[in-house]
C-alpha cells in the first residue's frame, strides 16, 4: 500500500504540475487541454478502470478490522433485513437509537439490508453498499464537471477523484456519515442538469429527493439541508 501511495502522490503531482502550466502559459480563453477524442476516451477509461481497480482490491479485507459504527449499522441492518425493526425492536426507524446514549444516521443500514439478505452478514455486505455509492458518486462528479467546466477540465477532476486518498478509503469503510458527500453530489448534480435539460420539473423533483436523503445520510446536514431551497429560489 506504501508504493500505491507514493504512485498515486506522484501522478497527483503529475496532474497538478501540467493544470498550473496550463493556466500559466495560456490566454483564459484558451484553458482547454488539446487532446482528440481517442486520447480522451483512452485517459477517462484509463482512470475509470483504476478507480475500480484500487476499490475492490482485497475488498472486504482491506482495511483490516471493522469500525465500530459501521458494526452497529450492520447490526441494525441484519434485524431490519429479518424483523423489519432495528435491534431494540423499533419498526422502520427514520433514525436509529444505535448505542443507546447516541444516535446514528439510517440510510446505510437501509441500503444494507438487500445485500445481507443476499449474500448473509459479512464484511463484504456490509461495506458493498458504500463502495456502489462511491463509484456512483464518482460518475456524478464527471459528469457535474463536464457540463459546469467542460469535458477536459472534467477529465482532470475526474483523475483526480479516482486516485483521492480519502475517496478510496471511504468507498471501503461502513461508515454511515460517508454516504453524504455523494448523495449532495448527486443532488448538485441533478439541480444542474434540471437548469439545462428539458424535463426541469423531473430532474428537480429528483434533486430534491437526493437532498432529502442527505438527512438520512449524516445529521450535521440538517445544519445545511435549507441552501439547495435557497439556491433554487
Amino acid at each position: 500500500m506504501d508504493s500505491l501511495n507514493l504512485i498515486f502522490y506522484a501522478l497527483s503531482l503529475f496532474l497538478t504540475t501540467v493544470a498550473m502550466a496550463r493556466l500559466l502559459s495560456r490566454p483564459h480563453s484558451d484553458l482547454e487541454l488539446s487532446l482528440n477524442d481517442r486520447v480522451y476516451k483512452a485517459l477517462l477509461l484509463f482512470f475509470a478502470l483504476a478507480a475500480v481497480l484500487v476499490r475492490v482490491y482485497k475488498f472486504g479485507s482491506v482495511p483490516g478490522g471493522f469500525n465500530q459504527d459501521g458494526a452497529m449499522a450492520a447490526i441494525d441492518a441484519l434485524a431490519l433485513a429479518e424483523h423489519g425493526t432495528d435491534h431494540y425492536g423499533m419498526s422502520l426507524p427514520v433514525h436509529l437509537t444505535a448505542w443507546g446514549y447516541g444516535q446514528m444516521s439510517a440510510l446505510l443500514s437501509y441500503l444494507m439490508v438487500p445485500f445481507i439478505k443476499l449474500m448473509g452478514l459479512n464484511a463484504v455486505s456490509a461495506r458493498l453498499p458504500q463502495l456502489i455509492v462511491s463509484l456512483l458518486g464518482l460518475a456524478a462528479l464527471y459528469f457535474f464537471s463536464r457540463d459546469a467546466f467542460g469535458k477536459k477540465a472534467a477529465l482532470i477532476v475526474f483523475a483526480f477523484g479516482a486516485i483521492a486518498p480519502w475517496h478510496i478509503l471511504q468507498s471501503r469503510w461502513a461508515l454511515d456519515c460517508n454516504l453524504y458527500p455523494h448523495f449532495f453530489l448527486f443532488g448538485v448534480y441533478f439541480l444542474n442538469r434540471s437548469l439545462k435539460a428539458g424535463r426541469r420539473k423531473l430532474l428537480l423533483c429528483l434533486s430534491m429527493v437526493m437532498f432529502g436523503l442527505c438527512m438520512y445520510c449524516y445529521g450535521v446536514c440538517r445544519c445545511f439541508w435549507c441552501l439547495p431551497a435557497f439556491i433554487c429560489c
